[in-house]
């Protein structure tokens, strides 16, 4: 019984996937796992493969956790600052109305300076 792939060399062992046979030299190079080089290349064909699409996922993942986190962060920045912009309104809605009630009071003061001009 021959290695599939070292013809010269006497097989030891079989692969545990396609049954085929390998020498020593084979079966070190599938990691001693029972498993032939090519159906080793399959399974880390496989894994590169599996591995790309995670690392794709994993990029968009963090693609759309920075802009959410860049919208959080302006949205945060926004709430104070409209925050801030209410309590600076407020300041000036209250003097505006001061000043409307100071001059409602002067009008009172003129008419009655006009009408008592006796």
């Amino acid at each position: 019984m021959r290695c599939f792939i070292h013809s010269r060399k006497e097989a030891t062992t079989v692969c545990l996937k396609c049954g085929k046979n390998m020498c020593e030299e084979c079966f070190a190079y599938g990691l001693n796992t029972g498993v032939c080089p090519e159906c080793r290349k399959k399974e880390v064909v496989g894994e590169i493969f599996d591995s790309e699409r995670e690392a794709n996922e994993l990029k968009s993942a963090i693609y759309w956790q920075t802009i959410k986190t860049v919208l959080f962060f302006w949205t945060v920045i926004y709430i104070f600052i409209g925050i801030f912009k209410t309590v600076s309104l407020k300041k000036e809605f209250n003097a505006a109305v001061a000043r409307i009630a100071l001059l409602k009071a002067e009008v009172v003061r003129l008419n009655d300076l006009i009408l008592n001009k006796s």
